[in-house]
């Protein structure tokens, strides 16, 4: 018998379980470069980050990033 997007289970008294239930873990572990060109305005020379994402389902999946570019500041000490 199902109910929305749970369902019962026969012997368990009627107690409502989600099907097909799955836990993920992941993180991220990455870092960069800023090169300072004037006091406002600095270019990211790189950055890379590695994703690990595993799953309950019994897999994993590794994500590489590269990116690069330019940043600007606003405000600060005089």
């Amino acid at each position: 018998m199902g109910f929305g997007a749970f369902q019962t289970v026969p012997g368990t008294f009627g107690t409502l379980t989600p099907p097909n239930s799955e836990t993920d873990f992941a993180f991220v572990l990455g870092g960069g470069l800023d090169v300072k060109v004037s006091k406002h305005f600095a270019i990211r020379a790189g950055q890379f980050d590695y994703e690990l994402v595993n799953s309950s389902g019994g897999g994993h999946q590794n994500y590489f990033r590269f990116s690069a570019g330019v940043g600007f500041g606003f405000g600060g000490e005089q």
